[in-house]
């Protein structure tokens, strides 16, 4: 076992090993894909911005109490979200991009590829009620998943030090889903023509079904960039995105396909949102659902573990400090309490500090896992992050603000 000193001997000769370069295809690729990025999302934007002027436009009251539902319908799923990204928190400003995708670029895509498809499908067999039925079954969950994927893959590519684990590709998925979830329901609820069919829909579309459409489908995905990201090395984990994407349209597919079969046209309104719905929430979402639930419990018993693990025997961290980490509401109270006895400034330190162990012990596993897989020379950008944050800690348990 080696000791404190030498794992920051080995920390430091990492650090100054060359970095790893990316070769020029990659680099191009890169900028291709976030030029390519850039143009859909001023397109999707404009696109958006115009559906939504049309709305307005056309029932400014209508269009105004979708907005809100759509908004107060979302605000539980996305504590929810924060609630799980406890531990190690991601960029607020990342956290809202991924909403934004998915309210925005992957909607507007997934409108249009949707439209088209229907209308094609609506000459070919001279059937709208056909067409529709195959729109909502195979075009559907093909695009819509697709456009939310290409999220995470984004978030992969040019955020990859803010993807960490499993746990943060469920969260990040899950916010995507989120983000379509709350526009597209708008977009459903000003197709009413009055308040009382906006409310029943936003019970149905935003209340009873919610969690289990696009937060869960995306959730799926984002967990199969997850074990991607996890598992290091290996040709099988390239399998594992496409894979949870493929459950992911399965699983989009059974809702879309065979939700309609839990009810009859005649049913009355209590049938439907007493009975009907729930029923096949329970059959054709909760299996999905309880499996995305028992992922995110598993993920965040690990993201303790790491933590716990590598602040264990770091120097300069006392071990009550590292007890007061994890379990989350510990750390939690205990901020609280510093909070309200009127230590403002110690409050906030403390709340640096433990953000800044955390990433800490994140780092250091990285490093780890990076060099027991693979050259050391891999572990190079971890070991440098370690080297500062150590230093900021340092900073920052004298009482100074890090520079």
């Amino acid at each position: 076992m080696a000791t404190d000193s030498q794992k920051r001997s080995q920390t430091q000769a990492i650090a100054r090993l060359r970095p790893v370069r990316r070769s020029g295809a990659h680099q191009a690729f890169l900028a291709s894909f976030a030029g390519l990025i850039a143009l859909c999302a001023l397109f999707m934007i404009l696109c958006t911005g115009l559906s939504v002027g049309v709305s307005f436009w056309a029932a400014p009251g209508i269009a105004l109490l979708s907005a809100i539902l759509a908004v107060v319908c979302c605000i539980p799923y996305f504590a929810i979200l924060m609630w799980l990204d406890r531990n190690e928190r991601e960029p607020i400003l990342l956290v809202l991009s991924a909403f934004a995708w998915g309210a925005v670029m992957a909607t507007g895509i997934s409108a249009l590829f949707n439209d088209t498809f229907q209308a094609f499908s609506t000459a070919v067999l001279q059937d709208e009620g056909m067409a529709g039925m195959l729109t909502a079954s195979i075009s559907a969950p093909f695009i819509e998943e697709t456009s939310k994927a290409a999220a995470l893959l984004a978030i992969y590519l040019f955020f990859h030090r803010y993807f960490d684990n499993v746990l943060d590709g469920l969260f990040y998925g899950g916010m995507v889903g989120l983000g379509f979830a709350c526009f597209e329901n708008f977009l459903y609820y000003t197709t009413q023509g009055s308040v009382p069919e906006v409310l029943v829909l936003a019970i149905l579309r935003g209340v009873l079904t919610a969690a289990g459409t696009h937060i869960c489908f995306t959730a799926i995905t984002g967990i199969g960039f997850g074990l991607f990201r996890v598992l290091r090395r290996g040709v099988w984990r390239w399998l594992l995105p496409p894979a949870a994407w493929m459950v992911a349209m399965l699983a989009h597919f059974s809702w879309n396909t065979f939700m309609p079969f839990f009810g009859n046209e005649g049913d009355s309104l209590g049938t439907t949102l007493l009975v009907s719905v729930p029923a096949a929430v329970v059959v054709l979402q909760w299996p999905f659902l309880i499996a995305v639930g028992v992922i995110a419990v598993w993920s965040s018993i690990h993201e303790r573990a790491i933590i716990q693990k590598y602040l264990r025997d770091e120097n300069g961290v006392d071990p009550l400090e590292v007890l007061r980490l994890v379990p989350w509401r510990r750390r939690l109270f205990h901020q609280l309490k510093l909070l309200f006895s009127g230590r403002v400034g110690q409050w906030w330190r403390q709340g640096t500090r433990n953000d800044r162990l955390i990433r800490l012990a994140f780092e250091k596993w990285h490093m780890d896992r990076e060099t027991s897989t693979g050259p050391a020379q891999d572990g190079q950008a971890h070991a440098a992050e370690i080297l500062t944050l150590r230093e900021e800690l340092s900073a920052l348990k004298a009482g100074n603000s890090p520079s």
